[in-house]
């Protein structure tokens, strides 16, 4: 299985991320992990609101 670590910043660019994933999710072999600077909410550029 691969694991592969997605980057979450204040201000990111959610349709991309969002593209990418749900491509790498059709795949049983690999694992996402969202990531951030600290454990804290996330704000997309479109104001969408994350926690990894």
């Amino acid at each position: 299985m691969k694991n592969i670590q997605c980057f979450l910043y204040d201000t990111y660019v959610d349709f991309e991320i969002a593209l990418v994933c749900s491509y790498l999710n059709l795949n049983e072999n690999i694992k996402i992990t969202y990531i951030s600077y600290d454990k804290d909410f996330v704000l997309s550029s479109a104001g969408f609101t994350v926690k990894p």
